[in-house]
């Protein structure tokens, strides 16, 4: 019985070692890599309605993460967010108020983005 098992586990070897040279020589593909195929064109095909990504986002996020502790965390990080927001929206006023265009062309790209955001 011992070396039934034995010469099993000798044959599974030998087995998966020709798989795996097919799949380096791109004979064979790997098994992973059609059902990752057959769900990316799956969810291509989704249409997002009315809510934006970021909303859909947050209520995925919301309904993972829904404990205490990180609710904080993410109260915090918001808050924090929002603050730095607001103090770029100021400095954005003053370098207006002056005409700093060549410090507005500078920054511009750092931007880019929050825009597509």
């Amino acid at each position: 019985m011992f070396i039934e098992a034995h010469w099993k586990v000798l044959k599974l070897i030998v087995h998966q070692k020709r798989k795996f040279e097919q799949i380096t020589i791109g004979r064979e593909k790997s098994d992973w890599k059609s059902a990752f195929k057959s769900q990316w064109k799956l969810l291509a095909k989704w249409q997002l309605k009315s809510t934006s990504i970021a909303q859909t986002s947050y209520k995925i996020n919301f309904l993972k993460n829904n404990n205490g502790n990180e609710c904080e965390e993410c109260e915090e990080l918001y808050n924090r967010l929002i603050t730095t927001t607001e103090n770029i929206l100021q400095i954005l006023k003053e370098q207006k108020a002056v005409e700093n265009l060549k410090w507005g062309k500078s920054v511009e790209k750092n931007f880019h983005s929050i825009i597509k955001m």
